[in-house]
């Protein structure tokens, strides 16, 4: 039995008919691979984890190259350069609207610059969508439709495959990225009767299924609660061990020793090792004072607060 890991409540039932269709708008249950890129004008997994980061003095994984993208001429992300390594673990941070969604979608190739360029392994992100796995921060779905946890984690093999059904080697490694995510008992679970967290967790499931070397995820930790949380971060520092990840997150308090650089987001953008985030920096990233929390050090339960 698959267990309850936090209250069910707030179903979204919005985007109804795009899984009934057989197309899914936006991110949300898109592999990259299967998204449409939009203008600016208008491995195998393994189980067990290895928490040891190791950054790669290679060729950088992402290369953006004066970047900047506009809704309706409007800049949101502007003349942006950045490079980031094999192994490393970086979070991307910075006020409500500020462009962090949408330097994930452009990474992704979800979006298409206005001006400048991005390469994912040194080629633009249409070709190396095979290596990306990728965790939308809004769901949509029909909360009808009678999908299981285990179909929505093969969506993650569609680049995979060339038509006709899933072959045992895609049911094996969605089946595997499910015991990642500690969520094998729910497999065969109603995707719409699981609860906020299991299905944050599947949506990571998707994203590991398609085996990548790169993983995108959009706001995983919002909407659940703190324990919850904390097995969602262990999880992506074990998962670090074997590939790049870039996390978008409003909590600064990932900016800790688990995590190897800061993607500082207000229109403009700026990477940082996270032993240089000051609270300098990021007053001038949000325009006021913020408190840094540092979740690299162990505190009992009853000194540890967030102010």
């Amino acid at each position: 039995m698959c267990p309850r890991d936090e209250h069910a409540g707030n179903r979204d039932a919005a985007g109804a008919g795009d899984l009934r269709s057989g197309r899914w708008r936006g991110p949300a249950f898109t592999n990259v691979s299967a998204g449409k890129q939009e203008t600016g004008h208008n491995k195998g997994p393994e189980t067990g984890h290895n928490s040891e980061r190791v950054t790669g003095n290679g060729p950088p994984v992402v290369c953006l190259k004066d970047l900047t993208f506009a809704y309706n001429g409007t800049p949101v992300v502007e003349r942006a350069n950045l490079d980031i390594l094999e192994g490393d673990f970086a979070v991307v941070v910075g006020p409500n609207g500020g462009g962090k969604t949408t330097l994930l979608r452009l990474i992704a190739g979800l979006l298409r610059p206005t001006r400048g360029q991005v390469l994912l392994f040194g080629r633009p992100p249409h070709e190396a969508r095979a290596r990306i796995g990728y965790t939308p921060q809004h769901l949509q779905f029909d909360a009808h439709f009678p999908v299981t946890a285990l179909d929505v984690v093969l969506m993650g093999r569609i680049e995979r495959r060339f038509g006709g059904p899933y072959s045992r080697s895609d049911r094996n490694a969605a089946r595997r990225a499910l015991e990642e995510v500690s969520l094998s008992d729910c497999a065969d679970l109603p995707f719409a009767s699981l609860s906020g967290g299991q299905r944050q967790r599947t949506l990571i499931a998707r994203a590991l299924a398609c085996e990548p070397d790169l993983l995108l995820l959009d706001e995983p930790m919002a909407g659940i609660d703190a324990a919850i949380e904390k097995r969602l971060f262990e999880l992506l520092r074990g998962l670090n061990g074997r590939m790049t990840i870039i996390m978008v997150s409003h909590d600064l308090s990932f900016v800790s020793s688990s995590v190897g650089s800061v993607i500082c987001v207000n229109r403009t953008v700026a990477q940082h090792p996270t032993g240089e985030v000051t609270s300098e920096a990021i007053r001038g990233l949000y325009g006021s004072d913020v408190r840094i929390i540092r979740h690299d050090h162990q505190f009992p339960e009853d000194q540890h607060r967030h102010e």
